[in-house]
């Protein structure tokens, strides 16, 4: 390796050594540091871990350009020309927007079709979905929705419908030292039908369990406060007014309904829910639905936790599967801050004492 005709000191190399915060330039200063302290070319290139080419190249530089060709020239490289501008960006937002509104959905695929007929340009299909992101959009799985669910009644319910039945209510007990609370109550089936679901394998390795269709089933009763996270669960083999006033009943009794507390059920409009053959208890309000609203009742966040130990499970026979539901219920009465988390719908009327 030579040596540089020197223009600095080695002081002056040392001075930039210690206030740079760019690697690049601290270490080809600490080279012609050493350089200029005369160490010999081995020793310099020990410390520095420069090869000897390297090294040439850094003294070349230094010669033709001074301390400048220290700096890391990358810094300034302004990188290959964006590939859509911001107004791009913004047309493409534009039409997302538009046309998600109508009920459209977009994918990669869909903006690198766009952006060819629109901007008359060809995009590799892993950047279609950085712009995706780059215009707000993120990958999801959409919700569910009826086809003849009617989202101004949806609204009315939530704005209108439920905070009137609360306002009643509290007019209703006022004076009585009764306390009111809003539960949401709905029923889930599960049986010996196997439930699949997602689990953690080794790479290159597809994951089995075993499964036996067989059509016997159970029905979770599932109540729950979403203020407060409280809850209860009631197992029983079938669906009907009689099963659901059992139910019903026992849950008032339970809850203390019309001694302690006055509650609001909100439910589906399912047939052996609305029947005028069903008695409701005393300090027991029913609140229904508007029709095809899964996504407003509170309890469909329950089953996660209710399934979980079911799921990826082979049960011999129902009575089986009913010990470990009835377990995993068990524990979930206990649970209020989780299930609080996942059934406190924002817009979910908040009672104060």
């Amino acid at each position: 390796m030579r040596h540089p005709t020197f223009q600095h000191q080695a002081d002056d190399f040392w001075a930039i050594y210690k206030r740079s915060t760019c690697a690049v330039e601290r270490r080809r200063s600490q080279l012609l540091a050493l350089l200029a302290e005369g160490k010999p070319s081995a020793e310099v290139l020990a410390i520095t871990r420069y090869s000897y080419q390297g090294a040439n190249k850094i003294v070349d530089a230094y010669e033709a350009q001074g301390l400048e060709s220290l700096k890391d020239q990358r810094h300034g490289n302004r990188g290959a020309p964006t590939l859509l501008s911001d107004a791009d960006l913004l047309l493409l937002a534009q039409t997302i927007r538009a046309d998600v509104a109508e009920g459209g959905v977009w994918n990669g695929n869909r903006v690198q079709a766009w952006v060819k007929t629109t901007l008359q340009k060809d995009l590799y299909l892993g950047r279609c979905y950085e712009f995706l992101d780059a215009v707000g959009y993120s990958r999801q799985v959409p919700r569910p929705r009826h086809v003849e669910a009617d989202q101004e009644r949806q609204d009315d319910f939530k704005k209108k419908v439920l905070p009137e039945a609360v306002q009643t209510v509290e007019a209703r007990v006022e004076g009585t030292g009764r306390r009111v609370e809003v539960w949401c109550m709905d029923e889930h089936r599960v049986g010996l039908k196997p439930i699949v679901g997602r689990v953690w394998a080794e790479r290159g390795k597809a994951p089995t369990v075993p499964v036996q269709h067989r059509y016997q089933w159970l029905y979770l009763y599932a109540f729950a406060c979403p203020q407060t996270g409280e809850g209860q669960y009631w197992l029983l083999p079938s669906v009907n007014t009689g099963a659901f006033q059992a139910v019903l009943e026992r849950f008032a009794a339970s809850t203390g309904a019309g001694k302690t507390r006055e509650i609001i059920l909100v439910l589906d409009g399912a047939g052996w829910h609305t029947t005028p053959l069903l008695q409701c208890p005393d300090g027991v309000t029913l609140v229904f639905l508007p029709p095809y609203s899964p996504e407003l009742q509170p309890a469909e966040r329950l089953w996660q936790l209710t399934d979980a130990p079911l799921k990826n499970r082979h049960f011999k026979t129902l009575a089986h599967l009913q010990e470990t539901l009835a377990a995993q219920c068990r524990w979930l009465e206990g649970q209020w801050d989780r299930v609080k988390a996942l059934t406190s719908f924002h817009w979910w009327p908040k009672i104060t004492d």
